[in-house]
């Protein structure tokens, strides 16, 4: 009898839990769904970003980090950016206000499906045995690589204005490889209480000074972005960013962030001025412009409405193809022939009026991309798509605290903050550049293998044994299941 109704209880627990579970889903649906039927109902735009606002407060719990800040960059460049700049165009309710709501619903139903059905599939950390001394020696040797593309002029806005790619092809890739393996080497030695070491000090410095660099690109986001991936990498769930060792730590990245942004923006304005394109750069940055300077570029308002304004146009149609964007997923290497896609410089002509060889790159923003190709409805899903996919791969890899995973997370992190940048680019260039990382550190974890023995058959020659821990030793024990975060 006691049993039965031990048993009995369990069960209860266990349906309420689960019951618990799936709350956000209904709520989040629910949310979407009324979004949709007021929009074809026509009601107020406002009224629609409200709702979608309430839906979002009554699940954050069970969204993940990255879904969190994702929602937010759309919220702050649709609806909050255009409303504090300062101008003296008047900001109303329209299009964009409607469109901000159905993709931040997508975005909160996609994050609460990924929590209510989290993958059960185990992952293996194998035997990783990363090199401490060969992954910074990586990171050292392709930051090298970026100063000296920088300075050439064959990566970054300078090769953009040039007229060649300004991700500097595969070389460029493995330059900016080395921020990543950089913001890998912190994290890990982090996660082994081991920031103070020597090896997390050189991982520190390498990983500031990669975003240096990336600043020195010209791109003003490129370097803000990275440092706001490592942290949501290395974060494990929502309640340590309450921790008091954490408020400060935060405080500092954060304030490197703005100032990575702000010095980004500044190397922007020179690059544009020494190579004569003035016309195209915004106006130098000092003390009475900085907010204004910030807003602006988190501003997407603009975009995304030239793309409601256009989506019916041919020629805008043809601008962002979506068979020419997949043509792109096409390795070099294999098509030597096949055509730059030069998205933004089509998009800055078709939707902008700039001349089709003007040197600079637009955005309609993903929504903008997908409702050009696929209408109001298909927007919707794929915008849902898109975000369930990345934010259960980035849960799914943020239960093991090795080097790879924790790369491939900084990965997904820098993409999903993008939103500039269209679904299937963004795919194409993530899936790229993790296949780039895993590729290096296969070959860091090759070369950590054998310089232990070369190292020990030197000493046993000399009459010495020689000793070198590898980096994946202190971390070996680490691969815990942690939070789905």
């Amino acid at each position: 009898m006691g049993v039965s109704a031990v048993t009995t209880y369990q069960r209860i627990i266990s349906a309420e839990k689960k019951t618990t579970r799936h709350d956000p889903v209904w709520i989040a649906g629910l949310g979407l769904g009324c979004i949709l039927v007021f929009t074809s109902l026509g009601v107020h735009p406002i009224i629609l970003v409200t709702l979608a606002g309430l839906t979002g407060l009554a699940v954050w719990r069970s969204l993940s980090k990255l879904v969190v800040v994702y929602v937010a960059t759309i919220a702050v460049g649709l609806v909050i950016a255009a409303r504090l700049r300062e101008s003296t165009i008047t900001v109303t309710a329209g299009p964009v206000d409607t469109y901000a709501a159905l993709w931040i619903a997508a975005a909160l139903f996609a994050g609460t499906l990924t929590h209510a059905w989290p993958s059960k599939r185990q992952l293996s950390t194998g035997e990783e045995e990363h090199s401490g001394k060969t992954v910074l020696a990586l990171s050292a040797g392709a930051l090298v690589v970026h100063v000296f593309l920088i300075v050439d002029g064959t990566t970054g806005l300078a090769a953009q204005y040039t007229g060649a790619s300004s991700g500097g092809g595969y070389l460029g890739l493995f330059a900016q490889s080395g921020a990543v393996l950089a913001g890998t080497a912190v994290l890990s030695a982090h996660a082994a209480g081991r920031s103070l070491s020597p090896t997390g000090v050189t991982a520190g410095c390498l990983m500031v000074l990669h975003a240096v660099a990336l600043a020195y690109t010209g791109f003003r986001g490129a370097g803000p972005i990275f440092i706001i991936a490592v942290m949501l990498a290395g974060l494990r769930g929502l309640e340590t960013i309450r921790h008091r060792k954490q408020i400060v730590p935060a405080i500092i990245l954060g304030g490197g962030v703005i100032a990575l942004f702000i010095f980004g923006a500044t190397i922007r304005t020179n690059i544009a001025s020494q190579l004569g394109e003035s016309g195209l750069a915004p106006p130098p940055v000092n003390t009475d412009n900085v907010f204004e300077t910030v807003i602006e570029r988190l501003d997407y308002r603009d975009a995304l409405m030239r793309a409601s304004e256009l989506q019916d146009d041919h020629g805008a149609q043809e601008a962002v193809s979506l068979h020419d964007q997949i043509a792109a997923a096409v390795p070099r290497l294999i098509n030597p022939d096949k055509a730059s896609v030069l998205y933004g410089r089509r998009v800055a002509h078709s939707y902008f009026g700039l001349p089709a060889n003007a040197r600079t790159s637009s955005t309609i923003t993903q929504f903008g991309d997908s409702l050009v190709n696929f209408g109001i409805i298909g927007s919707v899903a794929i915008s849902g798509l898109y975000v369930f996919g990345i934010d259960r791969i980035f849960r799914l890899l943020g239960r093991i605290s090795t080097a790879s995973f924790l790369a491939l997370r900084i990965i997904v992190a820098q993409y999903a903050l993008d939103i500039g940048t269209p679904v299937a680019l963004s795919v194409i260039s993530m899936a790229r550049t993790e296949f780039f990382i895993i590729a290096i550190l296969i070959i860091a974890r090759t070369v950590g293998k054998i310089l232990p023995k070369i190292h020990s058959d030197s000493g046993k020659a000399d009459g010495t044994i020689m000793s070198n821990q590898p980096f994946g030793q202190q971390q070996k024990n680490l691969a815990t299941p942690g939070r789905d975060s």
